[in-house]
Formats: C-alpha cells, structure tokens, sequence
C-alpha cells in the first residue's frame, strides 16, 4: 500500500512537471500542422512552427521538441520539424527516418531526395511523397532526433512564414525540378499545389 502510493505521488508531481513545462504556443503551432499520410500538408503551417522554435534558445528549443516527441502524439510532425531543423556535418549525410518504404512520384527514389519526407526549396518544406507501406513498427520520433542531434548540427536555415508569391516560386522549382524521370501527372501537381495552399 505504501509502495502503491509511492508511485502514485511520484506520477502526481511527474505529470505536474510536464504540465508546467509544457509550451502552449508550440503544442498550438504542432496540432495545426498535418500528418504525413493525411493529404493534407501545408508548407506554411511547418513554417509557422518552426519559427516559433528557432525564436527560443537552441538548447531550450531542443528540450522542448524532445518534451513533445515523448508523447509520442506527433510522430510525422517531429520527423519533419527534425529534418527542418537538422542538416549534416562534415561532409556527412544524415541517414532518413526509418517510416517504412516511400511512396515517391515520378520514378524517382531515395538516392534524388536525401531529406525525405520533405525537399526544403528557397527554405519552403514541400512533402515529396504519397506516403509510406509500413510491415512493423516506424522508428519513434524521439530516436530519430537523437540520431540527428548527435550526428548532425542545427540548420543554417531561417524559417519564417511565407507570401504567397513566395510560395508560388518555390512550387515552380519543385515542378521543373530535373530530379523528376517523367512529367509529373495532373493529380501529382495537384498534390503539391494544395501544400501552398492557406
């Protein structure tokens, strides 16, 4: 009984923890940007995120991405603002998250985009896939940002939310990009338009 209230105690004050750690404006951010899988991806919701992170100390920034990868509630979304985030070092390739076998357009495959699920362009995030086939179990977000943490360094990049100009431009890159073995079809360029989308 004394144990049984031990443990309940320690839970008690761990989840009060948490709480007070959490970050309000992160875990709004976070919930408005979509899942992998979802069709429903768009660049400037990742944008707005990952912002709002590069706004915070590194360190901080960093607790506060593993604090949210522990939930294991935004699995995809953390893949993506890691590989935001993450670039390599010393002439090193960051290795991809193991999601499952990807779904490319085009006949193209990994070796044409080594920051799958995303092609940053003009430092936009554009999902460069339809999704993944999955037998097992994904690797959890917070192992692949550890390996990234550990092997690689924090972006170069500066991300801010972008005019739809903007957007408009860094589509057009991504559409006449030589990568692509064959046109892109009517419904693959559908899909990537709907990402610069409001």
């Amino acid at each position: 009984m004394k144990r049984l209230f031990t443990i309940l105690i320690i839970t008690f004050f761990s989840t009060l923890v948490i709480a007070q750690n959490s970050d309000n404006k992160f875990e709004t951010l976070i919930k408005q940007c979509s899942s992998i899988n979802s069709q429903n991806f768009k660049c400037n919701s990742y944008l707005n995120l990952a912002n709002y992170i590069q706004s915070l100390e590194k360190n901080q920034a960093i607790e506060l991405i593993k604090e949210y990868a522990n939930t294991y509630q935004y699995e995809d979304q953390i893949i993506i603002l890691t590989r935001m985030l993450f670039q390599s070092k010393n002439d090193s390739v960051l290795r991809r998250p193991y999601l499952g076998a990807a779904f490319f357009f085009s006949d193209t495959d990994y070796n044409e985009w080594p920051t799958e699920p995303i092609e940053i362009i003009n430092n936009i995030p554009f999902l460069i896939l339809g999704g993944y086939s999955l037998g097992g179990l994904s690797e959890p977000s917070l192992n692949y940002l550890e390996y990234c943490i550990e092997n690689g360094e924090w972006t170069e990049n500066i991300y801010s939310v972008k005019t739809e100009e903007e957007l408009q431009a860094g589509l057009n890159v991504l559409l006449n990009d030589k990568k692509w073995n064959k046109e892109l079809s009517t419904t693959e360029k559908l899909f990537f338009e709907k990402q610069i989308e409001k």
